[in-house]
């Protein structure tokens, strides 16, 4: 016969496999402790080796057997010396004692292995199966109670044969068979503990699997879980399911703090192990760059021309996406907000160690900076939701009655501001100032809702102009806005990214990032040599993208902002981003440096070639 088959899976997570395990691993234990009780018996009973050859019978049966091998020696022909009877005794109340403690552990391990079990692994057949295993459990110790009464009554009968070692030994042997128990009450007593802590924890469970019910059901009507999530249908599967587990775990979280109703160390452990903290927030950094390409591609598609509303069904199947996918990034937000409040008031998200807090990540370069992610994630779900919001308010149908933006005008206000911020003598008040004048100068174009296709080249022209003349002091890196503003700008200009500079851009943002590594961690001395060369490498990529503006003014190629309908990478708006990237980077690194003068003394060639790069640029009148 073949042995059954284990369901290691099914074990691992409580489920009737396990039932069917254990019942087996009970009985085989108590087969061997009748087995070993019956050799202990032996002197007065069957032989040791007829005992070891006989097959295991369970407790009952060899207590049976005991007693009808005692009832065939009843006139007295085996006796038993003193120190057999404390052989005896010591056996059995050894073998008592390894069967209670292995129901006493099987007991115990139950429920911590129901305590390591997050929530989203309490399958539906849970509060069935640990019924059944506590069941078993509690007929087992009932079953050694009752065995425990009949083996005393059995070693009272054989403390009978016991030959005294002197006449006083045999008053105390008749006295003690009065007032004294050969097995210990305190046996009976920990069976009785043992029973009653397992119907004890076993409510307990009961009680925290219907709340989880109870949270479940109602977090399951949360307008999080409710919304339609169209961009989320764009991503794997196994992220939706993911994600969708992390929003209901958080709702839940966030339900049982209004109304107490689990252990909330337990919803911890469950939203820890559903979703590890780094994975978290790179898939709610991944929803959240889908939302915004969707939000890119609604802008676009409001430049293409006034003959796309002309359909009142079209405009009316616009107006219904959009009310969509801003309650979809209404929703991401919500989520973000309430896994960012978790991370910062959970230290266990990072360090744990048997409950107890150490490193906390407010001490953790790697808590700090998933921190730092997380805040800068939070911000630009915000703002991907507030545009959704926007462009919601302003429907396609009101937007093409817009008077035509008038672009002289802004024209005139850009090249003011630009000539104000470039000013070498100005106070750090004064940059400020006009730094945020320019952010509101930019928000007047309303590159997002606007119809009129010129408004993007319009922004290209106008942040190259502002990046420009900030060259200095970067103030327009201290307006969160000009961030905002940045990155919707880029997502509208790169939908058809495909010009020859994308890879050179991302090679520049890539080694400003390798600088910035040193930097981050005060070791600028001691790490001169690798920024040195990356700054070398630096050096060779802007001389390609140079050359390459270069090869095209030679050739006779116009180098111009193309035109709406063929909108591509073109040089205008590879010097908006690497002036943006290297501005992010001055910004944060060389103004708060031990050495930031050395610094930014260092990097000024970068200074140098974006300016003789802008020398190249034809800009259209």
């Amino acid at each position: 016969m073949y042995p059954k088959t284990i369901d290691f899976k099914a074990i691992l997570s409580l489920d009737s496999p396990l039932i069917d395990q254990l019942q087996e691993y009970l009985e085989q234990e108590e087969a061997e402790m009748g087995g070993k009780l019956e050799q202990i018996l032996a002197p007065f009973g069957v032989t040791q080796d007829l005992a070891q050859e006989r097959a295991p019978m369970h407790l009952s049966a060899a207590l049976d057997q005991i007693n009808r091998n005692l009832a065939s020696y009843a006139k007295g022909e085996r006796k038993i010396t003193w120190p057999q009877w404390k052989r005896i005794i010591h056996q059995v109340q050894q073998q008592v004692e390894q069967r209670i403690s292995h129901l006493e552990g099987c007991s115990n391990e139950l429920f911590d292995q129901l305590n390591q079990l997050s929530l989203e692994e309490w399958h539906p057949r849970l509060a069935l199966t640990v019924h059944e295993l506590k069941e078993i459990l509690l007929q087992k110790e009932e079953s050694l109670l009752w065995n425990l009464k009949r083996l005393e009554g059995i070693l009272q009968k054989t403390r009978q044969r016991v030959v005294p070692e002197s006449w006083l030994h045999t008053i105390w042997l008749k006295l003690s068979s009065l007032w004294t128990a050969i097995i210990p009450d305190a046996f009976v007593d920990r069976l009785g503990h043992s029973q009653n802590q397992l119907r004890a924890k076993g409510h307990l469970f009961s009680h925290q699997y219907e709340s989880y019910l109870n949270l479940v059901a109602e977090a399951q009507q949360h307008e999080d879980i409710l919304v339609d999530k169209p961009c989320l249908a764009t991503l794997e599967t196994e992220k939706q399911e993911r994600y969708l587990k992390l929003a209901l775990l958080l709702n839940i979280l966030e339900i049982n703090q209004q109304k107490p109703q689990l252990v909330e160390s337990v919803l911890q452990h469950s939203i820890e192990h559903a979703v590890y903290p780094d994975k978290a927030i790179t898939l709610l950094g991944e929803y959240c760059q889908k939302l915004g390409q969707h939000l890119y591609q609604f802008g676009d598609e409001r430049k293409r021309g006034s003959s796309l509303w002309a359909d009142a069904s079209i405009q009316n199947q616009i107006v219904i996406e959009t009310e969509k996918h801003y309650k979809e990034a209404k929703s991401l937000h919500s989520i973000i907000q309430k896994y960012q409040t978790l991370f910062r008031k959970q230290f266990w998200f990072l360090h744990r160690k048997l409950g107890e807090i150490e490193n906390p990540p407010s001490k953790d370069p790697l808590g700090k900076f998933l921190e730092m992610v997380l805040d800068k994630l939070e911000t630009r779900s915000r703002i991907i939701m507030e545009w959704f919001e926007e462009l919601k308010q302003h429907p396609a149908k009101e937007s093409v009655k817009k008077v035509k933006l008038d672009i002289l005008r802004h024209r005139e206000v850009v090249d003011h501001l630009s000539t104000e911020l470039s000013q070498p003598l100005a106070d750090e008040l004064m940059l400020q100032e006009d730094a945020f004048r320019s952010v509101g100068a930019l928000q007047e174009l309303q590159e997002l809702i606007s119809t009129n296709p010129e408004v993007v080249p319009e922004m290209t022209r106008s942040l190259f102009a502002l990046l420009r003349a900030d060259w200095r002091y970067h103030m327009l890196h201290e307006q969160p806005k000009f961030h905002a503003l940045f990155e919707l700008h880029q997502g509208l200009v790169n939908l058809s990214r495909n010009g020859p500079y994308s890879p050179k851009i991302e090679r520049f943002h890539e080694l400003l990032k390798q600088i910035a590594i040193p930097m981050r961690r005060m070791k600028v001395v001691s790490d001169f040599h690798y920024i040195e060369g990356l700054s070398g490498d630096l050096r060779a990529l802007l001389q390609d993208i140079l050359g390459n503006l270069q090869a095209g003014v030679s050739s006779g190629t116009s180098i111009e902002l193309a035109a709406p309908e063929q909108q591509k990478l073109v040089p205008l708006e590879v010097l908006v981003e690497l002036h943006y990237w290297y501005g992010t980077f001055i910004h944060e690194f060389c103004f708060h440096q031990p050495y930031a003068d050395a610094i930014r003394r260092q990097m000024l060639f970068v200074d140098q070639y974006l300016e003789t790069m802008a020398a190249h640029i034809k800009r259209p009148s």
